[in-house]
């Protein structure tokens, strides 16, 4: 069993955290790519291209920050 069998795939994973995130609260991710927002309450805060050395595919670093409702 390899761990990409195990783990729930990036989308849901941010599904989950998000509903237990308290407004403020900020959720970041490491990612091959950049993925959508987590909800629509979703504040994108940073994008950082992450490389893990010489020869590797660089990775996104994504933080959103859950808005406070009105």
């Amino acid at each position: 069993n390899s761990m990409a069998s195990i783990l729930p795939k990036p989308a849901e994973l941010l599904k989950r955290a998000w509903e237990v995130l308290a407004p403020g609260g900020k959720l970041g991710l490491l990612h091959q790519f950049h993925p959508k927002g987590p909800a629509t309450d979703a504040r994108l805060v940073a994008c950082v291209q992450v490389v893990q050395g010489t020869n590797q595919q660089p990775r996104c670093f994504t933080v959103w920050e859950k808005e406070f409702s009105a």
